[in-house]
């Protein structure tokens, strides 16, 4: 009989891991679209791409923390200094990641001659495996 509840434990916890992965691909898949949308648009409108991911970068982050707070990771946060601590780090370790993001494309674009949405493309990848990283082991533990 304990045997069979460890199990359903472990299967509830696997299962539950397997759930967060799948919304945390949903809805960084939608905060990725809404990036390279708002990206794509502020360039049409005149920005250079820096200026532009900065832009796409304010508005993505606003919808991801909104959505992993809730209803990836969901945060236990109940007083007004826990949500206030966890949006400091969420916004802290997203910047360190945009730093990192910035320098890629300055990379790419400036030294390798790599298509502007190209560059893009590889380092929102290489940014989503990141952000998750950083939201399970660090902001929403």
């Amino acid at each position: 009989m304990i045997k069979k509840e460890i199990y359903k434990k472990d299967n509830k916890s696997s299962k539950d891991k397997e759930n967060q992965l799948i919304l945390y691909i949903v809805f960084g898949v939608l905060t990725t679209l809404i990036n390279i949308a708002v990206f794509k648009v502020s360039l049409m409108i005149g920005f250079n791409y820096t200026v532009s991911n900065l832009i796409a970068f304010v508005i993505a982050i606003i919808f991801a923390y909104l959505t992993n707070r809730k209803l990836v990771f969901n945060s236990l946060a109940n007083t007004s200094y826990e949500y206030a601590t966890e949006f400091f780090k969420f916004v802290l370790s997203r910047s360190i990641v945009l730093a990192f993001e910035i320098i890629g494309l300055y990379i790419l674009i400036e030294f390798l001659n790599i298509n502007i949405m190209m560059s893009k493309i590889v380092m929102t990848i290489v940014t989503v495996i990141l952000n998750f990283l950083l939201s399970k082991l660090f902001i929403f533990k």
